[in-house]
């Protein structure tokens, strides 16, 4: 292993030494920023139909790789050549936003190339699709809760760009149930647009649920990528110990209904809930918890 690492250094310092690269990178027919802003405007109308407003909020000068062993060890700057990121507002709906960046096209030059050179096209990247999936789903969760329930909080996710989390109180298993459906629906919907990942956080205690500040919950974070985890969370925004006490696959009616006793013979980790302040069941899913054998689950945690 040493071996590997004292020849990976001397390799490094050989091409660093010899300036192993390419003898120059230059643009290629690079647009206005007037022509970029249409460029994107365009490309965005193609790929969704939305008629925009389009921005320059940044523009750097471009580099790229020109050498390689085991990633890029060389960079060099594209003479002229720049990359600019935009803002991307949809121009019926000021609340869908999104952003992008156009990289000026370059030629490389060199002998290594036939006829000595190599050329590179502009290129174009954006969110904006998938934050306008976002935006359709969670309008369509606030539209499902909106049937139900006269009080809720939803949030992004602390962890997660595309997930959301959303705490409702209830003691209705029909009509969590009937919600949990809805949003099934909206998140398979939108999956090929935006791949959502969602956290349902339910309170049987009307009094607990109306007493705890829910907006600090996006104060929160996690030391890892994806959707947050339940227990964390509570602990973040309740400052109170939590104990998971169960859980099972989907919305179990038998858990939810007897606060995790139904499966006190057969779950080692069980406690009466009789000791702890307040449960809260914790219902976590995305579109591939619906595929195959997957389900989605739920967690019960005892707050104390």
């Amino acid at each position: 292993m040493l071996k590997r690492i004292k020849l990976v250094i001397l390799v490094f310092l050989v091409i660093l030494l010899c300036g192993c690269g390419v003898g120059s990178v230059k643009v290629n027919n690079p647009l206005t920023e007037n022509e970029i802003i249409n460029y994107v405007q365009n490309e965005i109308y193609r790929e969704t139909g939305d008629e925009t407003r389009v921005s320059i909020i940044n523009k750097e000068k471009l580099s790229v790789c020109t050498a390689w062993f085991d990633g890029c060890v060389r960079y060099q700057t594209v003479e002229g050549g720049h990359w600019y990121e935009v803002e991307i507002i949809n121009k019926s709906n000021n609340e869908i936003i999104g952003k992008g960046k156009y990289r000026d096209g370059y030629i490389k030059y060199d002998k290594q190339y036939t006829n000595g050179k190599s050329e590179s096209a502009h290129s174009f990247t954006s969110n904006y699709k998938e934050q306008k999936g976002l935006f359709l789903i969670k309008n369509e969760f606030i539209n499902a809760l909106n049937e139900k329930f006269n009080k809720y909080h939803i949030y992004n996710d602390v962890s997660n760009d595309t997930g959301y989390d959303i705490f409702i109180n209830s003691s209705n298993y029909d009509d969590i149930n009937d919600l949990l459906l809805k949003f099934k629906n909206t998140v398979i919907k939108y999956r090929d647009i935006a791949y959502t990942s969602y956290s349902v956080y339910i309170y049987k205690d009307e009094n607990v649920f109306n007493n705890t500040n829910f907006d600090l919950y996006k104060n929160g974070h996690e030391y890892y990528g994806g959707q947050s985890y339940g227990k964390d969370m509570i602990e973040q925004y309740t400052g109170k110990e939590v104990i998971r006490i169960g859980g099972g696959k989907d919305f179990n009616y038998e858990l939810f209904t007897s606060n995790g006793a139904s499966a006190a013979n057969t779950n080692d980790e069980y406690i009466d809930y009789n000791t702890f302040e307040y449960l809260v069941f914790w219902y976590n899913a995305e579109p591939n918890s619906f595929v195959g054998y997957n389900t989605p689950s739920m967690q019960i945690f005892g707050v104390k």
